[in-house]
């Protein structure tokens, strides 16, 4: 797990959890966006790039972002895109969501330094 957020909100109809933000890049160079389902390292030897949500709660998480315990995790990342990662449609106390990153390279992904930005942003919904 990378991130931890918790969440709490007494807004009658719950809220929603989004990211936005750029894949992995190293100057003009980039790690490919990923959807992987069913599988807890993806493939190696394959430019990857996705996250995976978790909760300590009932919160719903999109089917392709749901990582288990179990090995059978889905990652994916939309870059550049404000998407919703988790929601949730009653008041609640707290819940915790983890975050986890997935990023696997190729042998002629291109040398260098790859980072990104992610912004997540937790909005009531009444």
């Amino acid at each position: 797990v990378a991130n931890v957020l918790t969440i709490a909100t007494n807004a009658q109809s719950g809220y929603a959890v989004t990211y936005n933000g750029a894949t992995l890049t190293s100057g003009g160079n980039t790690i490919t966006p990923a959807t992987i389902a069913a599988d807890s390292d993806g493939t190696q030897g394959t430019e990857q790039f996705c996250l995976g949500v978790s909760t300590d709660g009932n919160a719903t998480i999109p089917s392709s972002y749901q990582r288990t315990a179990n090995g059978t995790s889905a990652c994916n990342f939309a870059a550049s895109t404000t998407t919703t990662i988790v929601s949730e449609t009653v008041p609640t106390a707290a819940e915790t969501l983890s975050i986890s990153y997935l990023a696997n390279i190729s042998g002629t992904t291109e040398a260098g330094a790859y980072n990104t930005t992610l912004t997540y942003v937790a909005t009531a919904t009444y």
